[in-house]
């Protein structure tokens, strides 16, 4: 499964003090869509990615989550986590999206959050058309203009009947590019959250597999997990 959010804001710092309950209620949504608590690699050095608050909030939901760039980008290496959490460039570019393409095909679960506006990128536009080659395999795309929900002085109220957003009433936006879907009669993509103006800010892939999933999930029994930071 792919999720993909219109801005890092979402899970950043910030995000969380703006509406603990709901960034955390999402957080333990996200894990239960992406088959229950495991191994999270987050490969980035993004600030949506990085904070203690997320920290915090993946451990609470039972998993294990590890922030570096400094583990070798292959299929072996990411069979190991049951998810990755990608936002913004890793040294200079975003990550080899064939090793991303591979392990999907093999059940992984990956997370994107765009609207990093890095210059790495060169701008909103380079930052979709880098992320094109991997999530066009699976029906989705980034917008490649700028988007902003509500602005960034406060939450904005979700419009949304998907079961990862079950009991998540607001997130925090600040900027951003919309996601989209390539083919709006394939049945496995959809846009799954807007705000009230129609402005789509998270969409899906699921992704059917043969294969067992990467990462194996952490014993239930304690709710409890860990986290480990790496510098690149």
């Amino acid at each position: 499964t792919i999720v993909i959010a219109n801005d890092e804001w979402v899970l950043s710092d910030a995000g969380f003090s703006f509406i603990t309950p709901d960034t955390t209620r999402f957080v333990q949504n996200l894990t239960s869509l992406f088959g229950g608590p495991g191994n999270v690699l987050g490969y980035s050095t993004n600030f949506g990615l990085t904070g203690s608050s997320l920290a915090a909030a993946m451990t609470a939901a039972g998993n294990t989550y590890t922030v570096s760039t400094a583990v070798s980008f292959t299929p072996a290496t990411l069979s190991t986590y049951k998810a990755v959490f990608l936002a913004g460039p890793v040294k200079g570019s975003v990550p080899d999206t064939t090793v991303l393409i591979q392990y999907v095909q093999a059940g992984g679960n990956v997370l994107i959050l765009g609207g990093t506006s890095s210059a790495e990128f060169g701008g909103t536009a380079g930052e979709a058309a880098a992320w094109s080659p991997f999530l066009s395999t699976f029906g989705l795309q980034f917008g490649s203009t700028s988007s902003i929900a509500n602005g960034c002085g406060g939450t904005t109220a979700l419009v949304s009947d998907d079961p990862l957003f079950a009991g998540v009433g607001t997130l925090y936006f600040c900027g951003g590019q919309e996601t989209l879907v390539t083919n709006a009669n394939n049945p496995n993509t959809k846009i799954i959250a807007t705000d009230g103006s129609g402005l789509r800010l998270f969409a899906v892939a699921r992704v059917l597999s043969s294969l067992s999933s990467p990462g194996q999930p952490i014993a239930a029994g304690g709710g409890s997990g860990s986290v480990g930071v790496t510098a690149s």
